[in-house]
């Protein structure tokens, strides 16, 4: 599978955060479910990855538990990705989560709109998820 994030990407960020180490709490909003299962299975124990499938599944899942980091998709059914960056940010208990929304809308203007509408990143499929976990891992060494 090739789904790529600039190597460091997650690390940089969750380390800006003060939140890197053994047991970052990482939720992943993808309605491919082949990904969903992929991604779960790459960070071994470093990263607790919950991956679920739509922005409703993950804003529930947020206010159950809540992440260090959440990934999110932008086209997804029941809440899409900037649905769920609404939602999030408009709630004083999740509002200071970092997301990261991922899209296959290549371009500058694609990521500006992400950006204006809150994301903290905004990462073009595909990308290659096995190098964003080895820079997760050096870093939170």
């Amino acid at each position: 599978m090739n789904v790529a994030v600039a190597d460091g990407t997650l690390d940089h960020l969750l380390k800006k955060l003060g939140r890197a180490g053994t047991g970052s709490r990482i939720l992943w909003a993808d309605d491919n479910a082949e990904m969903r299962a992929y991604v779960s299975r790459l960070p071994g124990d470093r990263y607790d990855v919950q991956a679920v499938g739509d922005g409703e599944a993950a804003l529930e899942a947020a206010r159950a538990h809540t992440p260090d980091l959440i990934l999110s998709d932008v086209m997804m059914p029941k809440l899409d990705g900037y649905g769920l960056l609404q939602a999030l940010r408009a709630d004083p208990y999740l509002r200071d989560i970092p997301v990261i929304l991922l899209s296959a809308r290549a371009g500058e203007e694609s990521r500006i709109e992400g950006m204006a509408a809150g994301a903290d990143d905004y990462l073009v499929k595909p990308f290659r998820v096995t190098n964003c976990w080895r820079g997760c891992r050096r870093l939170c060494n």
